[in-house]
């Protein structure tokens, strides 16, 4: 028995060793990673502008829009042997799916997620003092288009670059909370070009603003409190997911909605920081892949790279 936990302990070394090797990538490449991902999501809303112009059908409109939301796996491929040398791309994918996810967290996400935007909903209608009546949702036979839309759109488009790769680089040289934060606003700054294009100007454009980076930033956190339990990126893909589709559901005014429910979100976020303090703001708490690699190959003799 002492020979085997020797052994053990010996392959665990090895892979110490080799794991260390790939730990943190240059500060450069972090830069170049997030100018590259907004130059791309750039010409990609070019393009899609050219084909909205030439008036190709509507399907192609909305393909092309939800291509727009890929930039940051686009970037990763395009990056990839310089961000993770010596790794294949398999081996990145399951390294982002390898953690345990309770079903329940999904349950529990939805709703509190959904209660959020309900909450939001009641709030603008108290604002304007208008009744429940007044309230529309998607019609059933436009449900699942918008699910699919949704689905294959930002939440599945940008989380492996955003979280599966920037949140987990931060991480290495930060506590949770800043390396959400900093996400956060990286992500949010982001969509400067749809604010550009919202149709908002004056008071009305810098209120959006501030509401989407709220809603933004304080999302980002809430991804990282959960997601950093079991570095599976299903975790962030289900929230993104959710707080997209959710307000898609209610057709009104996105503007004082989008106000009430970053409120909702920020109080989400503040709550869950005060619940997970201790961890969020540990300067000792990085990102280790190495523990969770480690763990896998005493447990499960899966190879990592050299």
């Amino acid at each position: 028995m002492n020979a085997i936990n020797k052994n053990t302990e010996k392959q665990v070394g090895i892979k110490q060793d080799q794991i260390e090797k790939h730990a943190t990538t240059p500060k450069r490449n972090l830069v170049v990673y997030v100018s590259l991902t907004y130059l791309v999501f750039l010409c990609l809303l070019a393009l899609t502008g050219v084909l909205m112009s030439l008036n190709v059908p509507s399907y192609v409109q909305i393909i092309a829009q939800n291509v727009c939301s890929w930039a940051p796996i686009f970037v990763v491929l395009i990056m990839f042997r310089r961000l993770f040398p010596g790794v294949t791309f398999r081996e990145f994918l399951r390294r982002n799916f390898i953690g345990r996810v309770n079903p329940l967290i999904f349950l529990l996400l939805l709703v509190l997620q959904g209660a959020i935007v309900a909450l939001a909903v009641g709030a603008q209608l108290w604002a304007t003092g208008k009744g429940l009546n007044s309230v529309l949702l998607v019609s059933p036979s436009a449900l699942l288009t918008t699910f699919v839309v949704t689905a294959t759109g930002g939440s599945m488009g940008e989380e492996l670059g955003w979280r599966g790769y920037l949140l987990k680089e931060l991480h290495k040289r930060h506590t949770l909370f800043m390396s959400g934060l900093l996400v956060g606003i990286v992500w949010g700054f982001w969509h400067i070009p749809l604010w550009i294009i919202s149709g908002y100007s004056g008071i009305s454009l810098v209120l959006y603003v501030a509401y989407f980076l709220v809603s933004i930033v304080s999302l980002s956190l809430v991804i990282t409190v959960f997601y950093s339990r079991q570095w599976n990126l299903l975790i962030p893909m289900w929230i993104h997911f959710l707080f997209n589709f959710v307000l898609r559901l209610v057709i009104m005014d996105i503007h004082p909605l989008l106000g009430w429910t970053s409120l909702g979100y920020a109080a989400f976020a503040f709550i869950l920081i005060m619940i997970e303090r201790k961890r969020m703001f540990d300067k000792q708490n990085r990102y280790v892949e190495d523990k969770a690699l480690i763990h896998t190959v005493a447990t499960t003799n899966v190879e990592v790279p050299a």
